[in-house]
């Protein structure tokens, strides 16, 4: 059975407010209804950065406890996701977008970054991708970087 309810969710530094449908069924695939502005904007070594903590987002038996991405001017990024797996007998595919959006209304997808991950039934993950090379579209658009977001996808494993 199906259930809408309206949910608030409160993370450290982002508040929002998204009508989502609790469901457990897999497989599914959910995108975030909001995009988050960046929290803060740091001068380091007069290199300027932007940086996202994103919190908890699910669908089905797969959750992504958290997401913090930082972009530097230069075109270097990181991105630390922590990823749970519900399951008690199978696990899940996980499928993620994590996008980067021009001014808003959002509506210009400027970057996305693509990862496939397999956890096992209430198996943990911590992923942390550092650029070794910058990017050229993070750096040549780093000024209209505004939003972030992230898709979900799960899949069981059988």
């Amino acid at each position: 059975m199906k259930e809408d309810k309206l949910i608030k969710e409160i993370n450290e530094n982002n508040t929002s407010i998204e009508l989502t449908t609790q469901s457990k069924i897999c497989p599914a695939i959910k995108e975030e209804a909001i995009k988050y502005a960046f929290n803060k904007q740091d001068i380091k070594n007069f290199e300027r950065s932007k940086v996202w903590n994103l919190g908890r987002f699910d669908v089905g038996d797969c959750e992504i406890r958290k997401t913090d991405i930082t972009i530097l001017e230069n075109g270097h990024f990181n991105i630390v996701f922590e990823l749970h797996d519900h399951g008690t007998l199978f696990g899940d595919k996980y499928d993620i977008d994590i996008n980067l959006w021009g001014p808003p209304p959002y509506d210009e997808l400027i970057m996305t970054w693509k990862f496939y991950r397999e956890l096992g039934a209430g198996d943990d993950q911590t992923n942390k991708i550092e650029s070794v090379d910058p990017s050229p579209t993070i750096k040549n658009n780093f000024n209209r970087i505004e939003g972030a977001n992230r898709i979900l996808g799960c899949k069981p494993q059988y």
